[in-house]
């Protein structure tokens, strides 16, 4: 107990003595925005179960970013659409704020995707102070194994009210933080602090009891955020960016040939007839032009819808030597490429393009001018056959995304167009 401390202010004409209670002094609110604060990203039906239990959970293979949180972190709640739930319209922003007391492992299924056979999620980081911004009194404290699916999704949209989405963000503050990954810094978290204090202001503290500050390894130590670092100029990173144009520019009269780093722009023109000569004999032949024109057509076609639509939310659009599109706004980076599929040529294309999105982020990002790895997106000129759209569905899961273009209209796979619209 903390006992009144006696001290006597005096003064010429008489002495008064006061005793002085303690004064228990609680941390503003607004301190909890300072710099750095980070985020965790998940389902919005996955946090119901983070009220429930108090804490936050990293997949198998994520152990070093769990062992780099220390406790005292702060971190944004960030609930994207639902996948396990029955419904499209609950989260897309943050809705609420956490303090790190302590870690723990586990190897019981607690969340929806982990009772449903997805993916295990056993590092366990514990929060000792939260601040929901929705409705928690809605929310009932027990296991979601034990609840209908009708009271999970209620209880998603209650913890989706007072939700700050990232339009808002984008419109209030100018900025938006990077939805993506599973965490990661908010870099310009002062931007956001109206906002966020705004909701904050009258939300009552939920305190809970968390384990051990420590880790189950000796590497515990503060969370930073990694960044690939550039090899310098010259090598596979060295093709400079530049707007992306439009399907009526001209193209590099360069020769160079595929694959090759010299920096000069694809040709996206038409193809013209083509001649190859032998040494020896003389082969020649004409390409069925009409074919090709058409088939770059639609690919410039698809190009353009996404970047109007990307450009209308604040993106600047580029090409680089390697990529078809990035995007960029804020720290938010994206890498798409497109291609025209038929029955056909569906496999080779998806092959191909997938190949290329996983190339040209090492170009492009990894040995370029990007610091942070991008939203990978496969923008096709069709919906996918059903043989290759489960595939696509499992690929998300991998962070490359896909989605088709319908005349003017974007749709895609449910995850994959739940997180191109979280960006507009």
């Amino acid at each position: 107990m903390v006992r009144p401390r006696r001290i006597s202010l005096v003064n010429p004409f008489q002495q008064h003595v006061f005793l002085l209670e303690p004064v228990v002094v609680r941390m503003m609110k607004s301190d909890l925005l300072n710099a750095p604060v980070y985020k965790f990203s998940g389902r919005i039906e996955h946090w119901v179960t983070t009220f429930h239990r108090g804490f936050w959970g990293l997949p198998d293979g994520e152990r070093g970013k769990w062992e780099s949180i220390s406790a005292g972190d702060v971190f944004l709640f960030h609930g994207t659409k639902p996948e396990y739930i029955n419904d499209s319209d609950a989260g897309g922003g943050v809705i609420g704020v956490g303090v790190v007391g302590g870690f723990d492992t586990k190897d019981e299924a607690v969340w929806l995707e982990e009772l449903q056979g997805g993916r295990d999620y056993p590092f366990l980081i514990y929060f000792k102070e939260m601040y929901w911004f929705g409705d928690s009194d809605a929310v009932e404290s027990v296991p979601v194994s034990e609840k209908e699916e009708a009271q999970i999704i209620d209880e998603s949209h209650a913890l989706s009210e007072n939700i700050l989405t990232f339009g808002e963000m984008r419109e209030d503050a100018g900025y938006s933080f990077n939805p993506m990954g599973v965490m990661s810094e908010v870099k310009e978290i002062q931007k956001l602090r109206p906002l966020l204090e705004g909701r904050l202001r009258g939300v009552d503290v939920d305190e809970r009891d968390t384990p051990s500050a420590a880790h189950a390894s000796k590497t515990d130590g503060q969370f930073v955020t990694s960044s690939p670092t550039s090899t310098g100029s010259g090598g596979f990173g060295s093709g400079s960016r530049q707007q992306r144009r439009s399907s009526s520019g001209t193209g590099s009269n360069g020769s160079s040939s595929g694959g090759s780093s010299s920096g000069s722009r694809r040709d996206r023109s038409g193809a013209d007839d083509v001649e190859v000569t032998g040494d020896e004999t003389e082969i020649s032949f004409v390409r069925d032009t009409a074919d090709t024109q058409q088939k770059n057509q639609e690919h410039e076609h698809i190009l353009d819808v996404v970047e109007e639509t990307l450009g209308d939310s604040g993106f600047t659009v580029e090409e680089t030597e390697y990529s078809d599109l990035i995007a960029t706004r804020d720290d938010i980076h994206l890498l798409a490429e497109a291609k025209y599929i038929d029955e056909g040529n569906e496999r080779d294309q998806i092959r191909y393009a997938i190949g290329q999105l996983a190339e040209y982020r090492y170009r492009d990002f990894r040995l370029g001018d990007f610091d942070d790895d991008p939203l990978r997106f496969l923008v096709l000129s069709q919906r996918p056959t059903d043989g290759y759209a489960r595939f696509l569905k499992d690929l998300q899961s991998d962070g490359i995304y896909t989605v088709w273009v319908d005349d003017e209209t974007i749709k895609g796979l449910s995850e994959s167009v739940s997180v191109f619209s979280d960006l507009l």
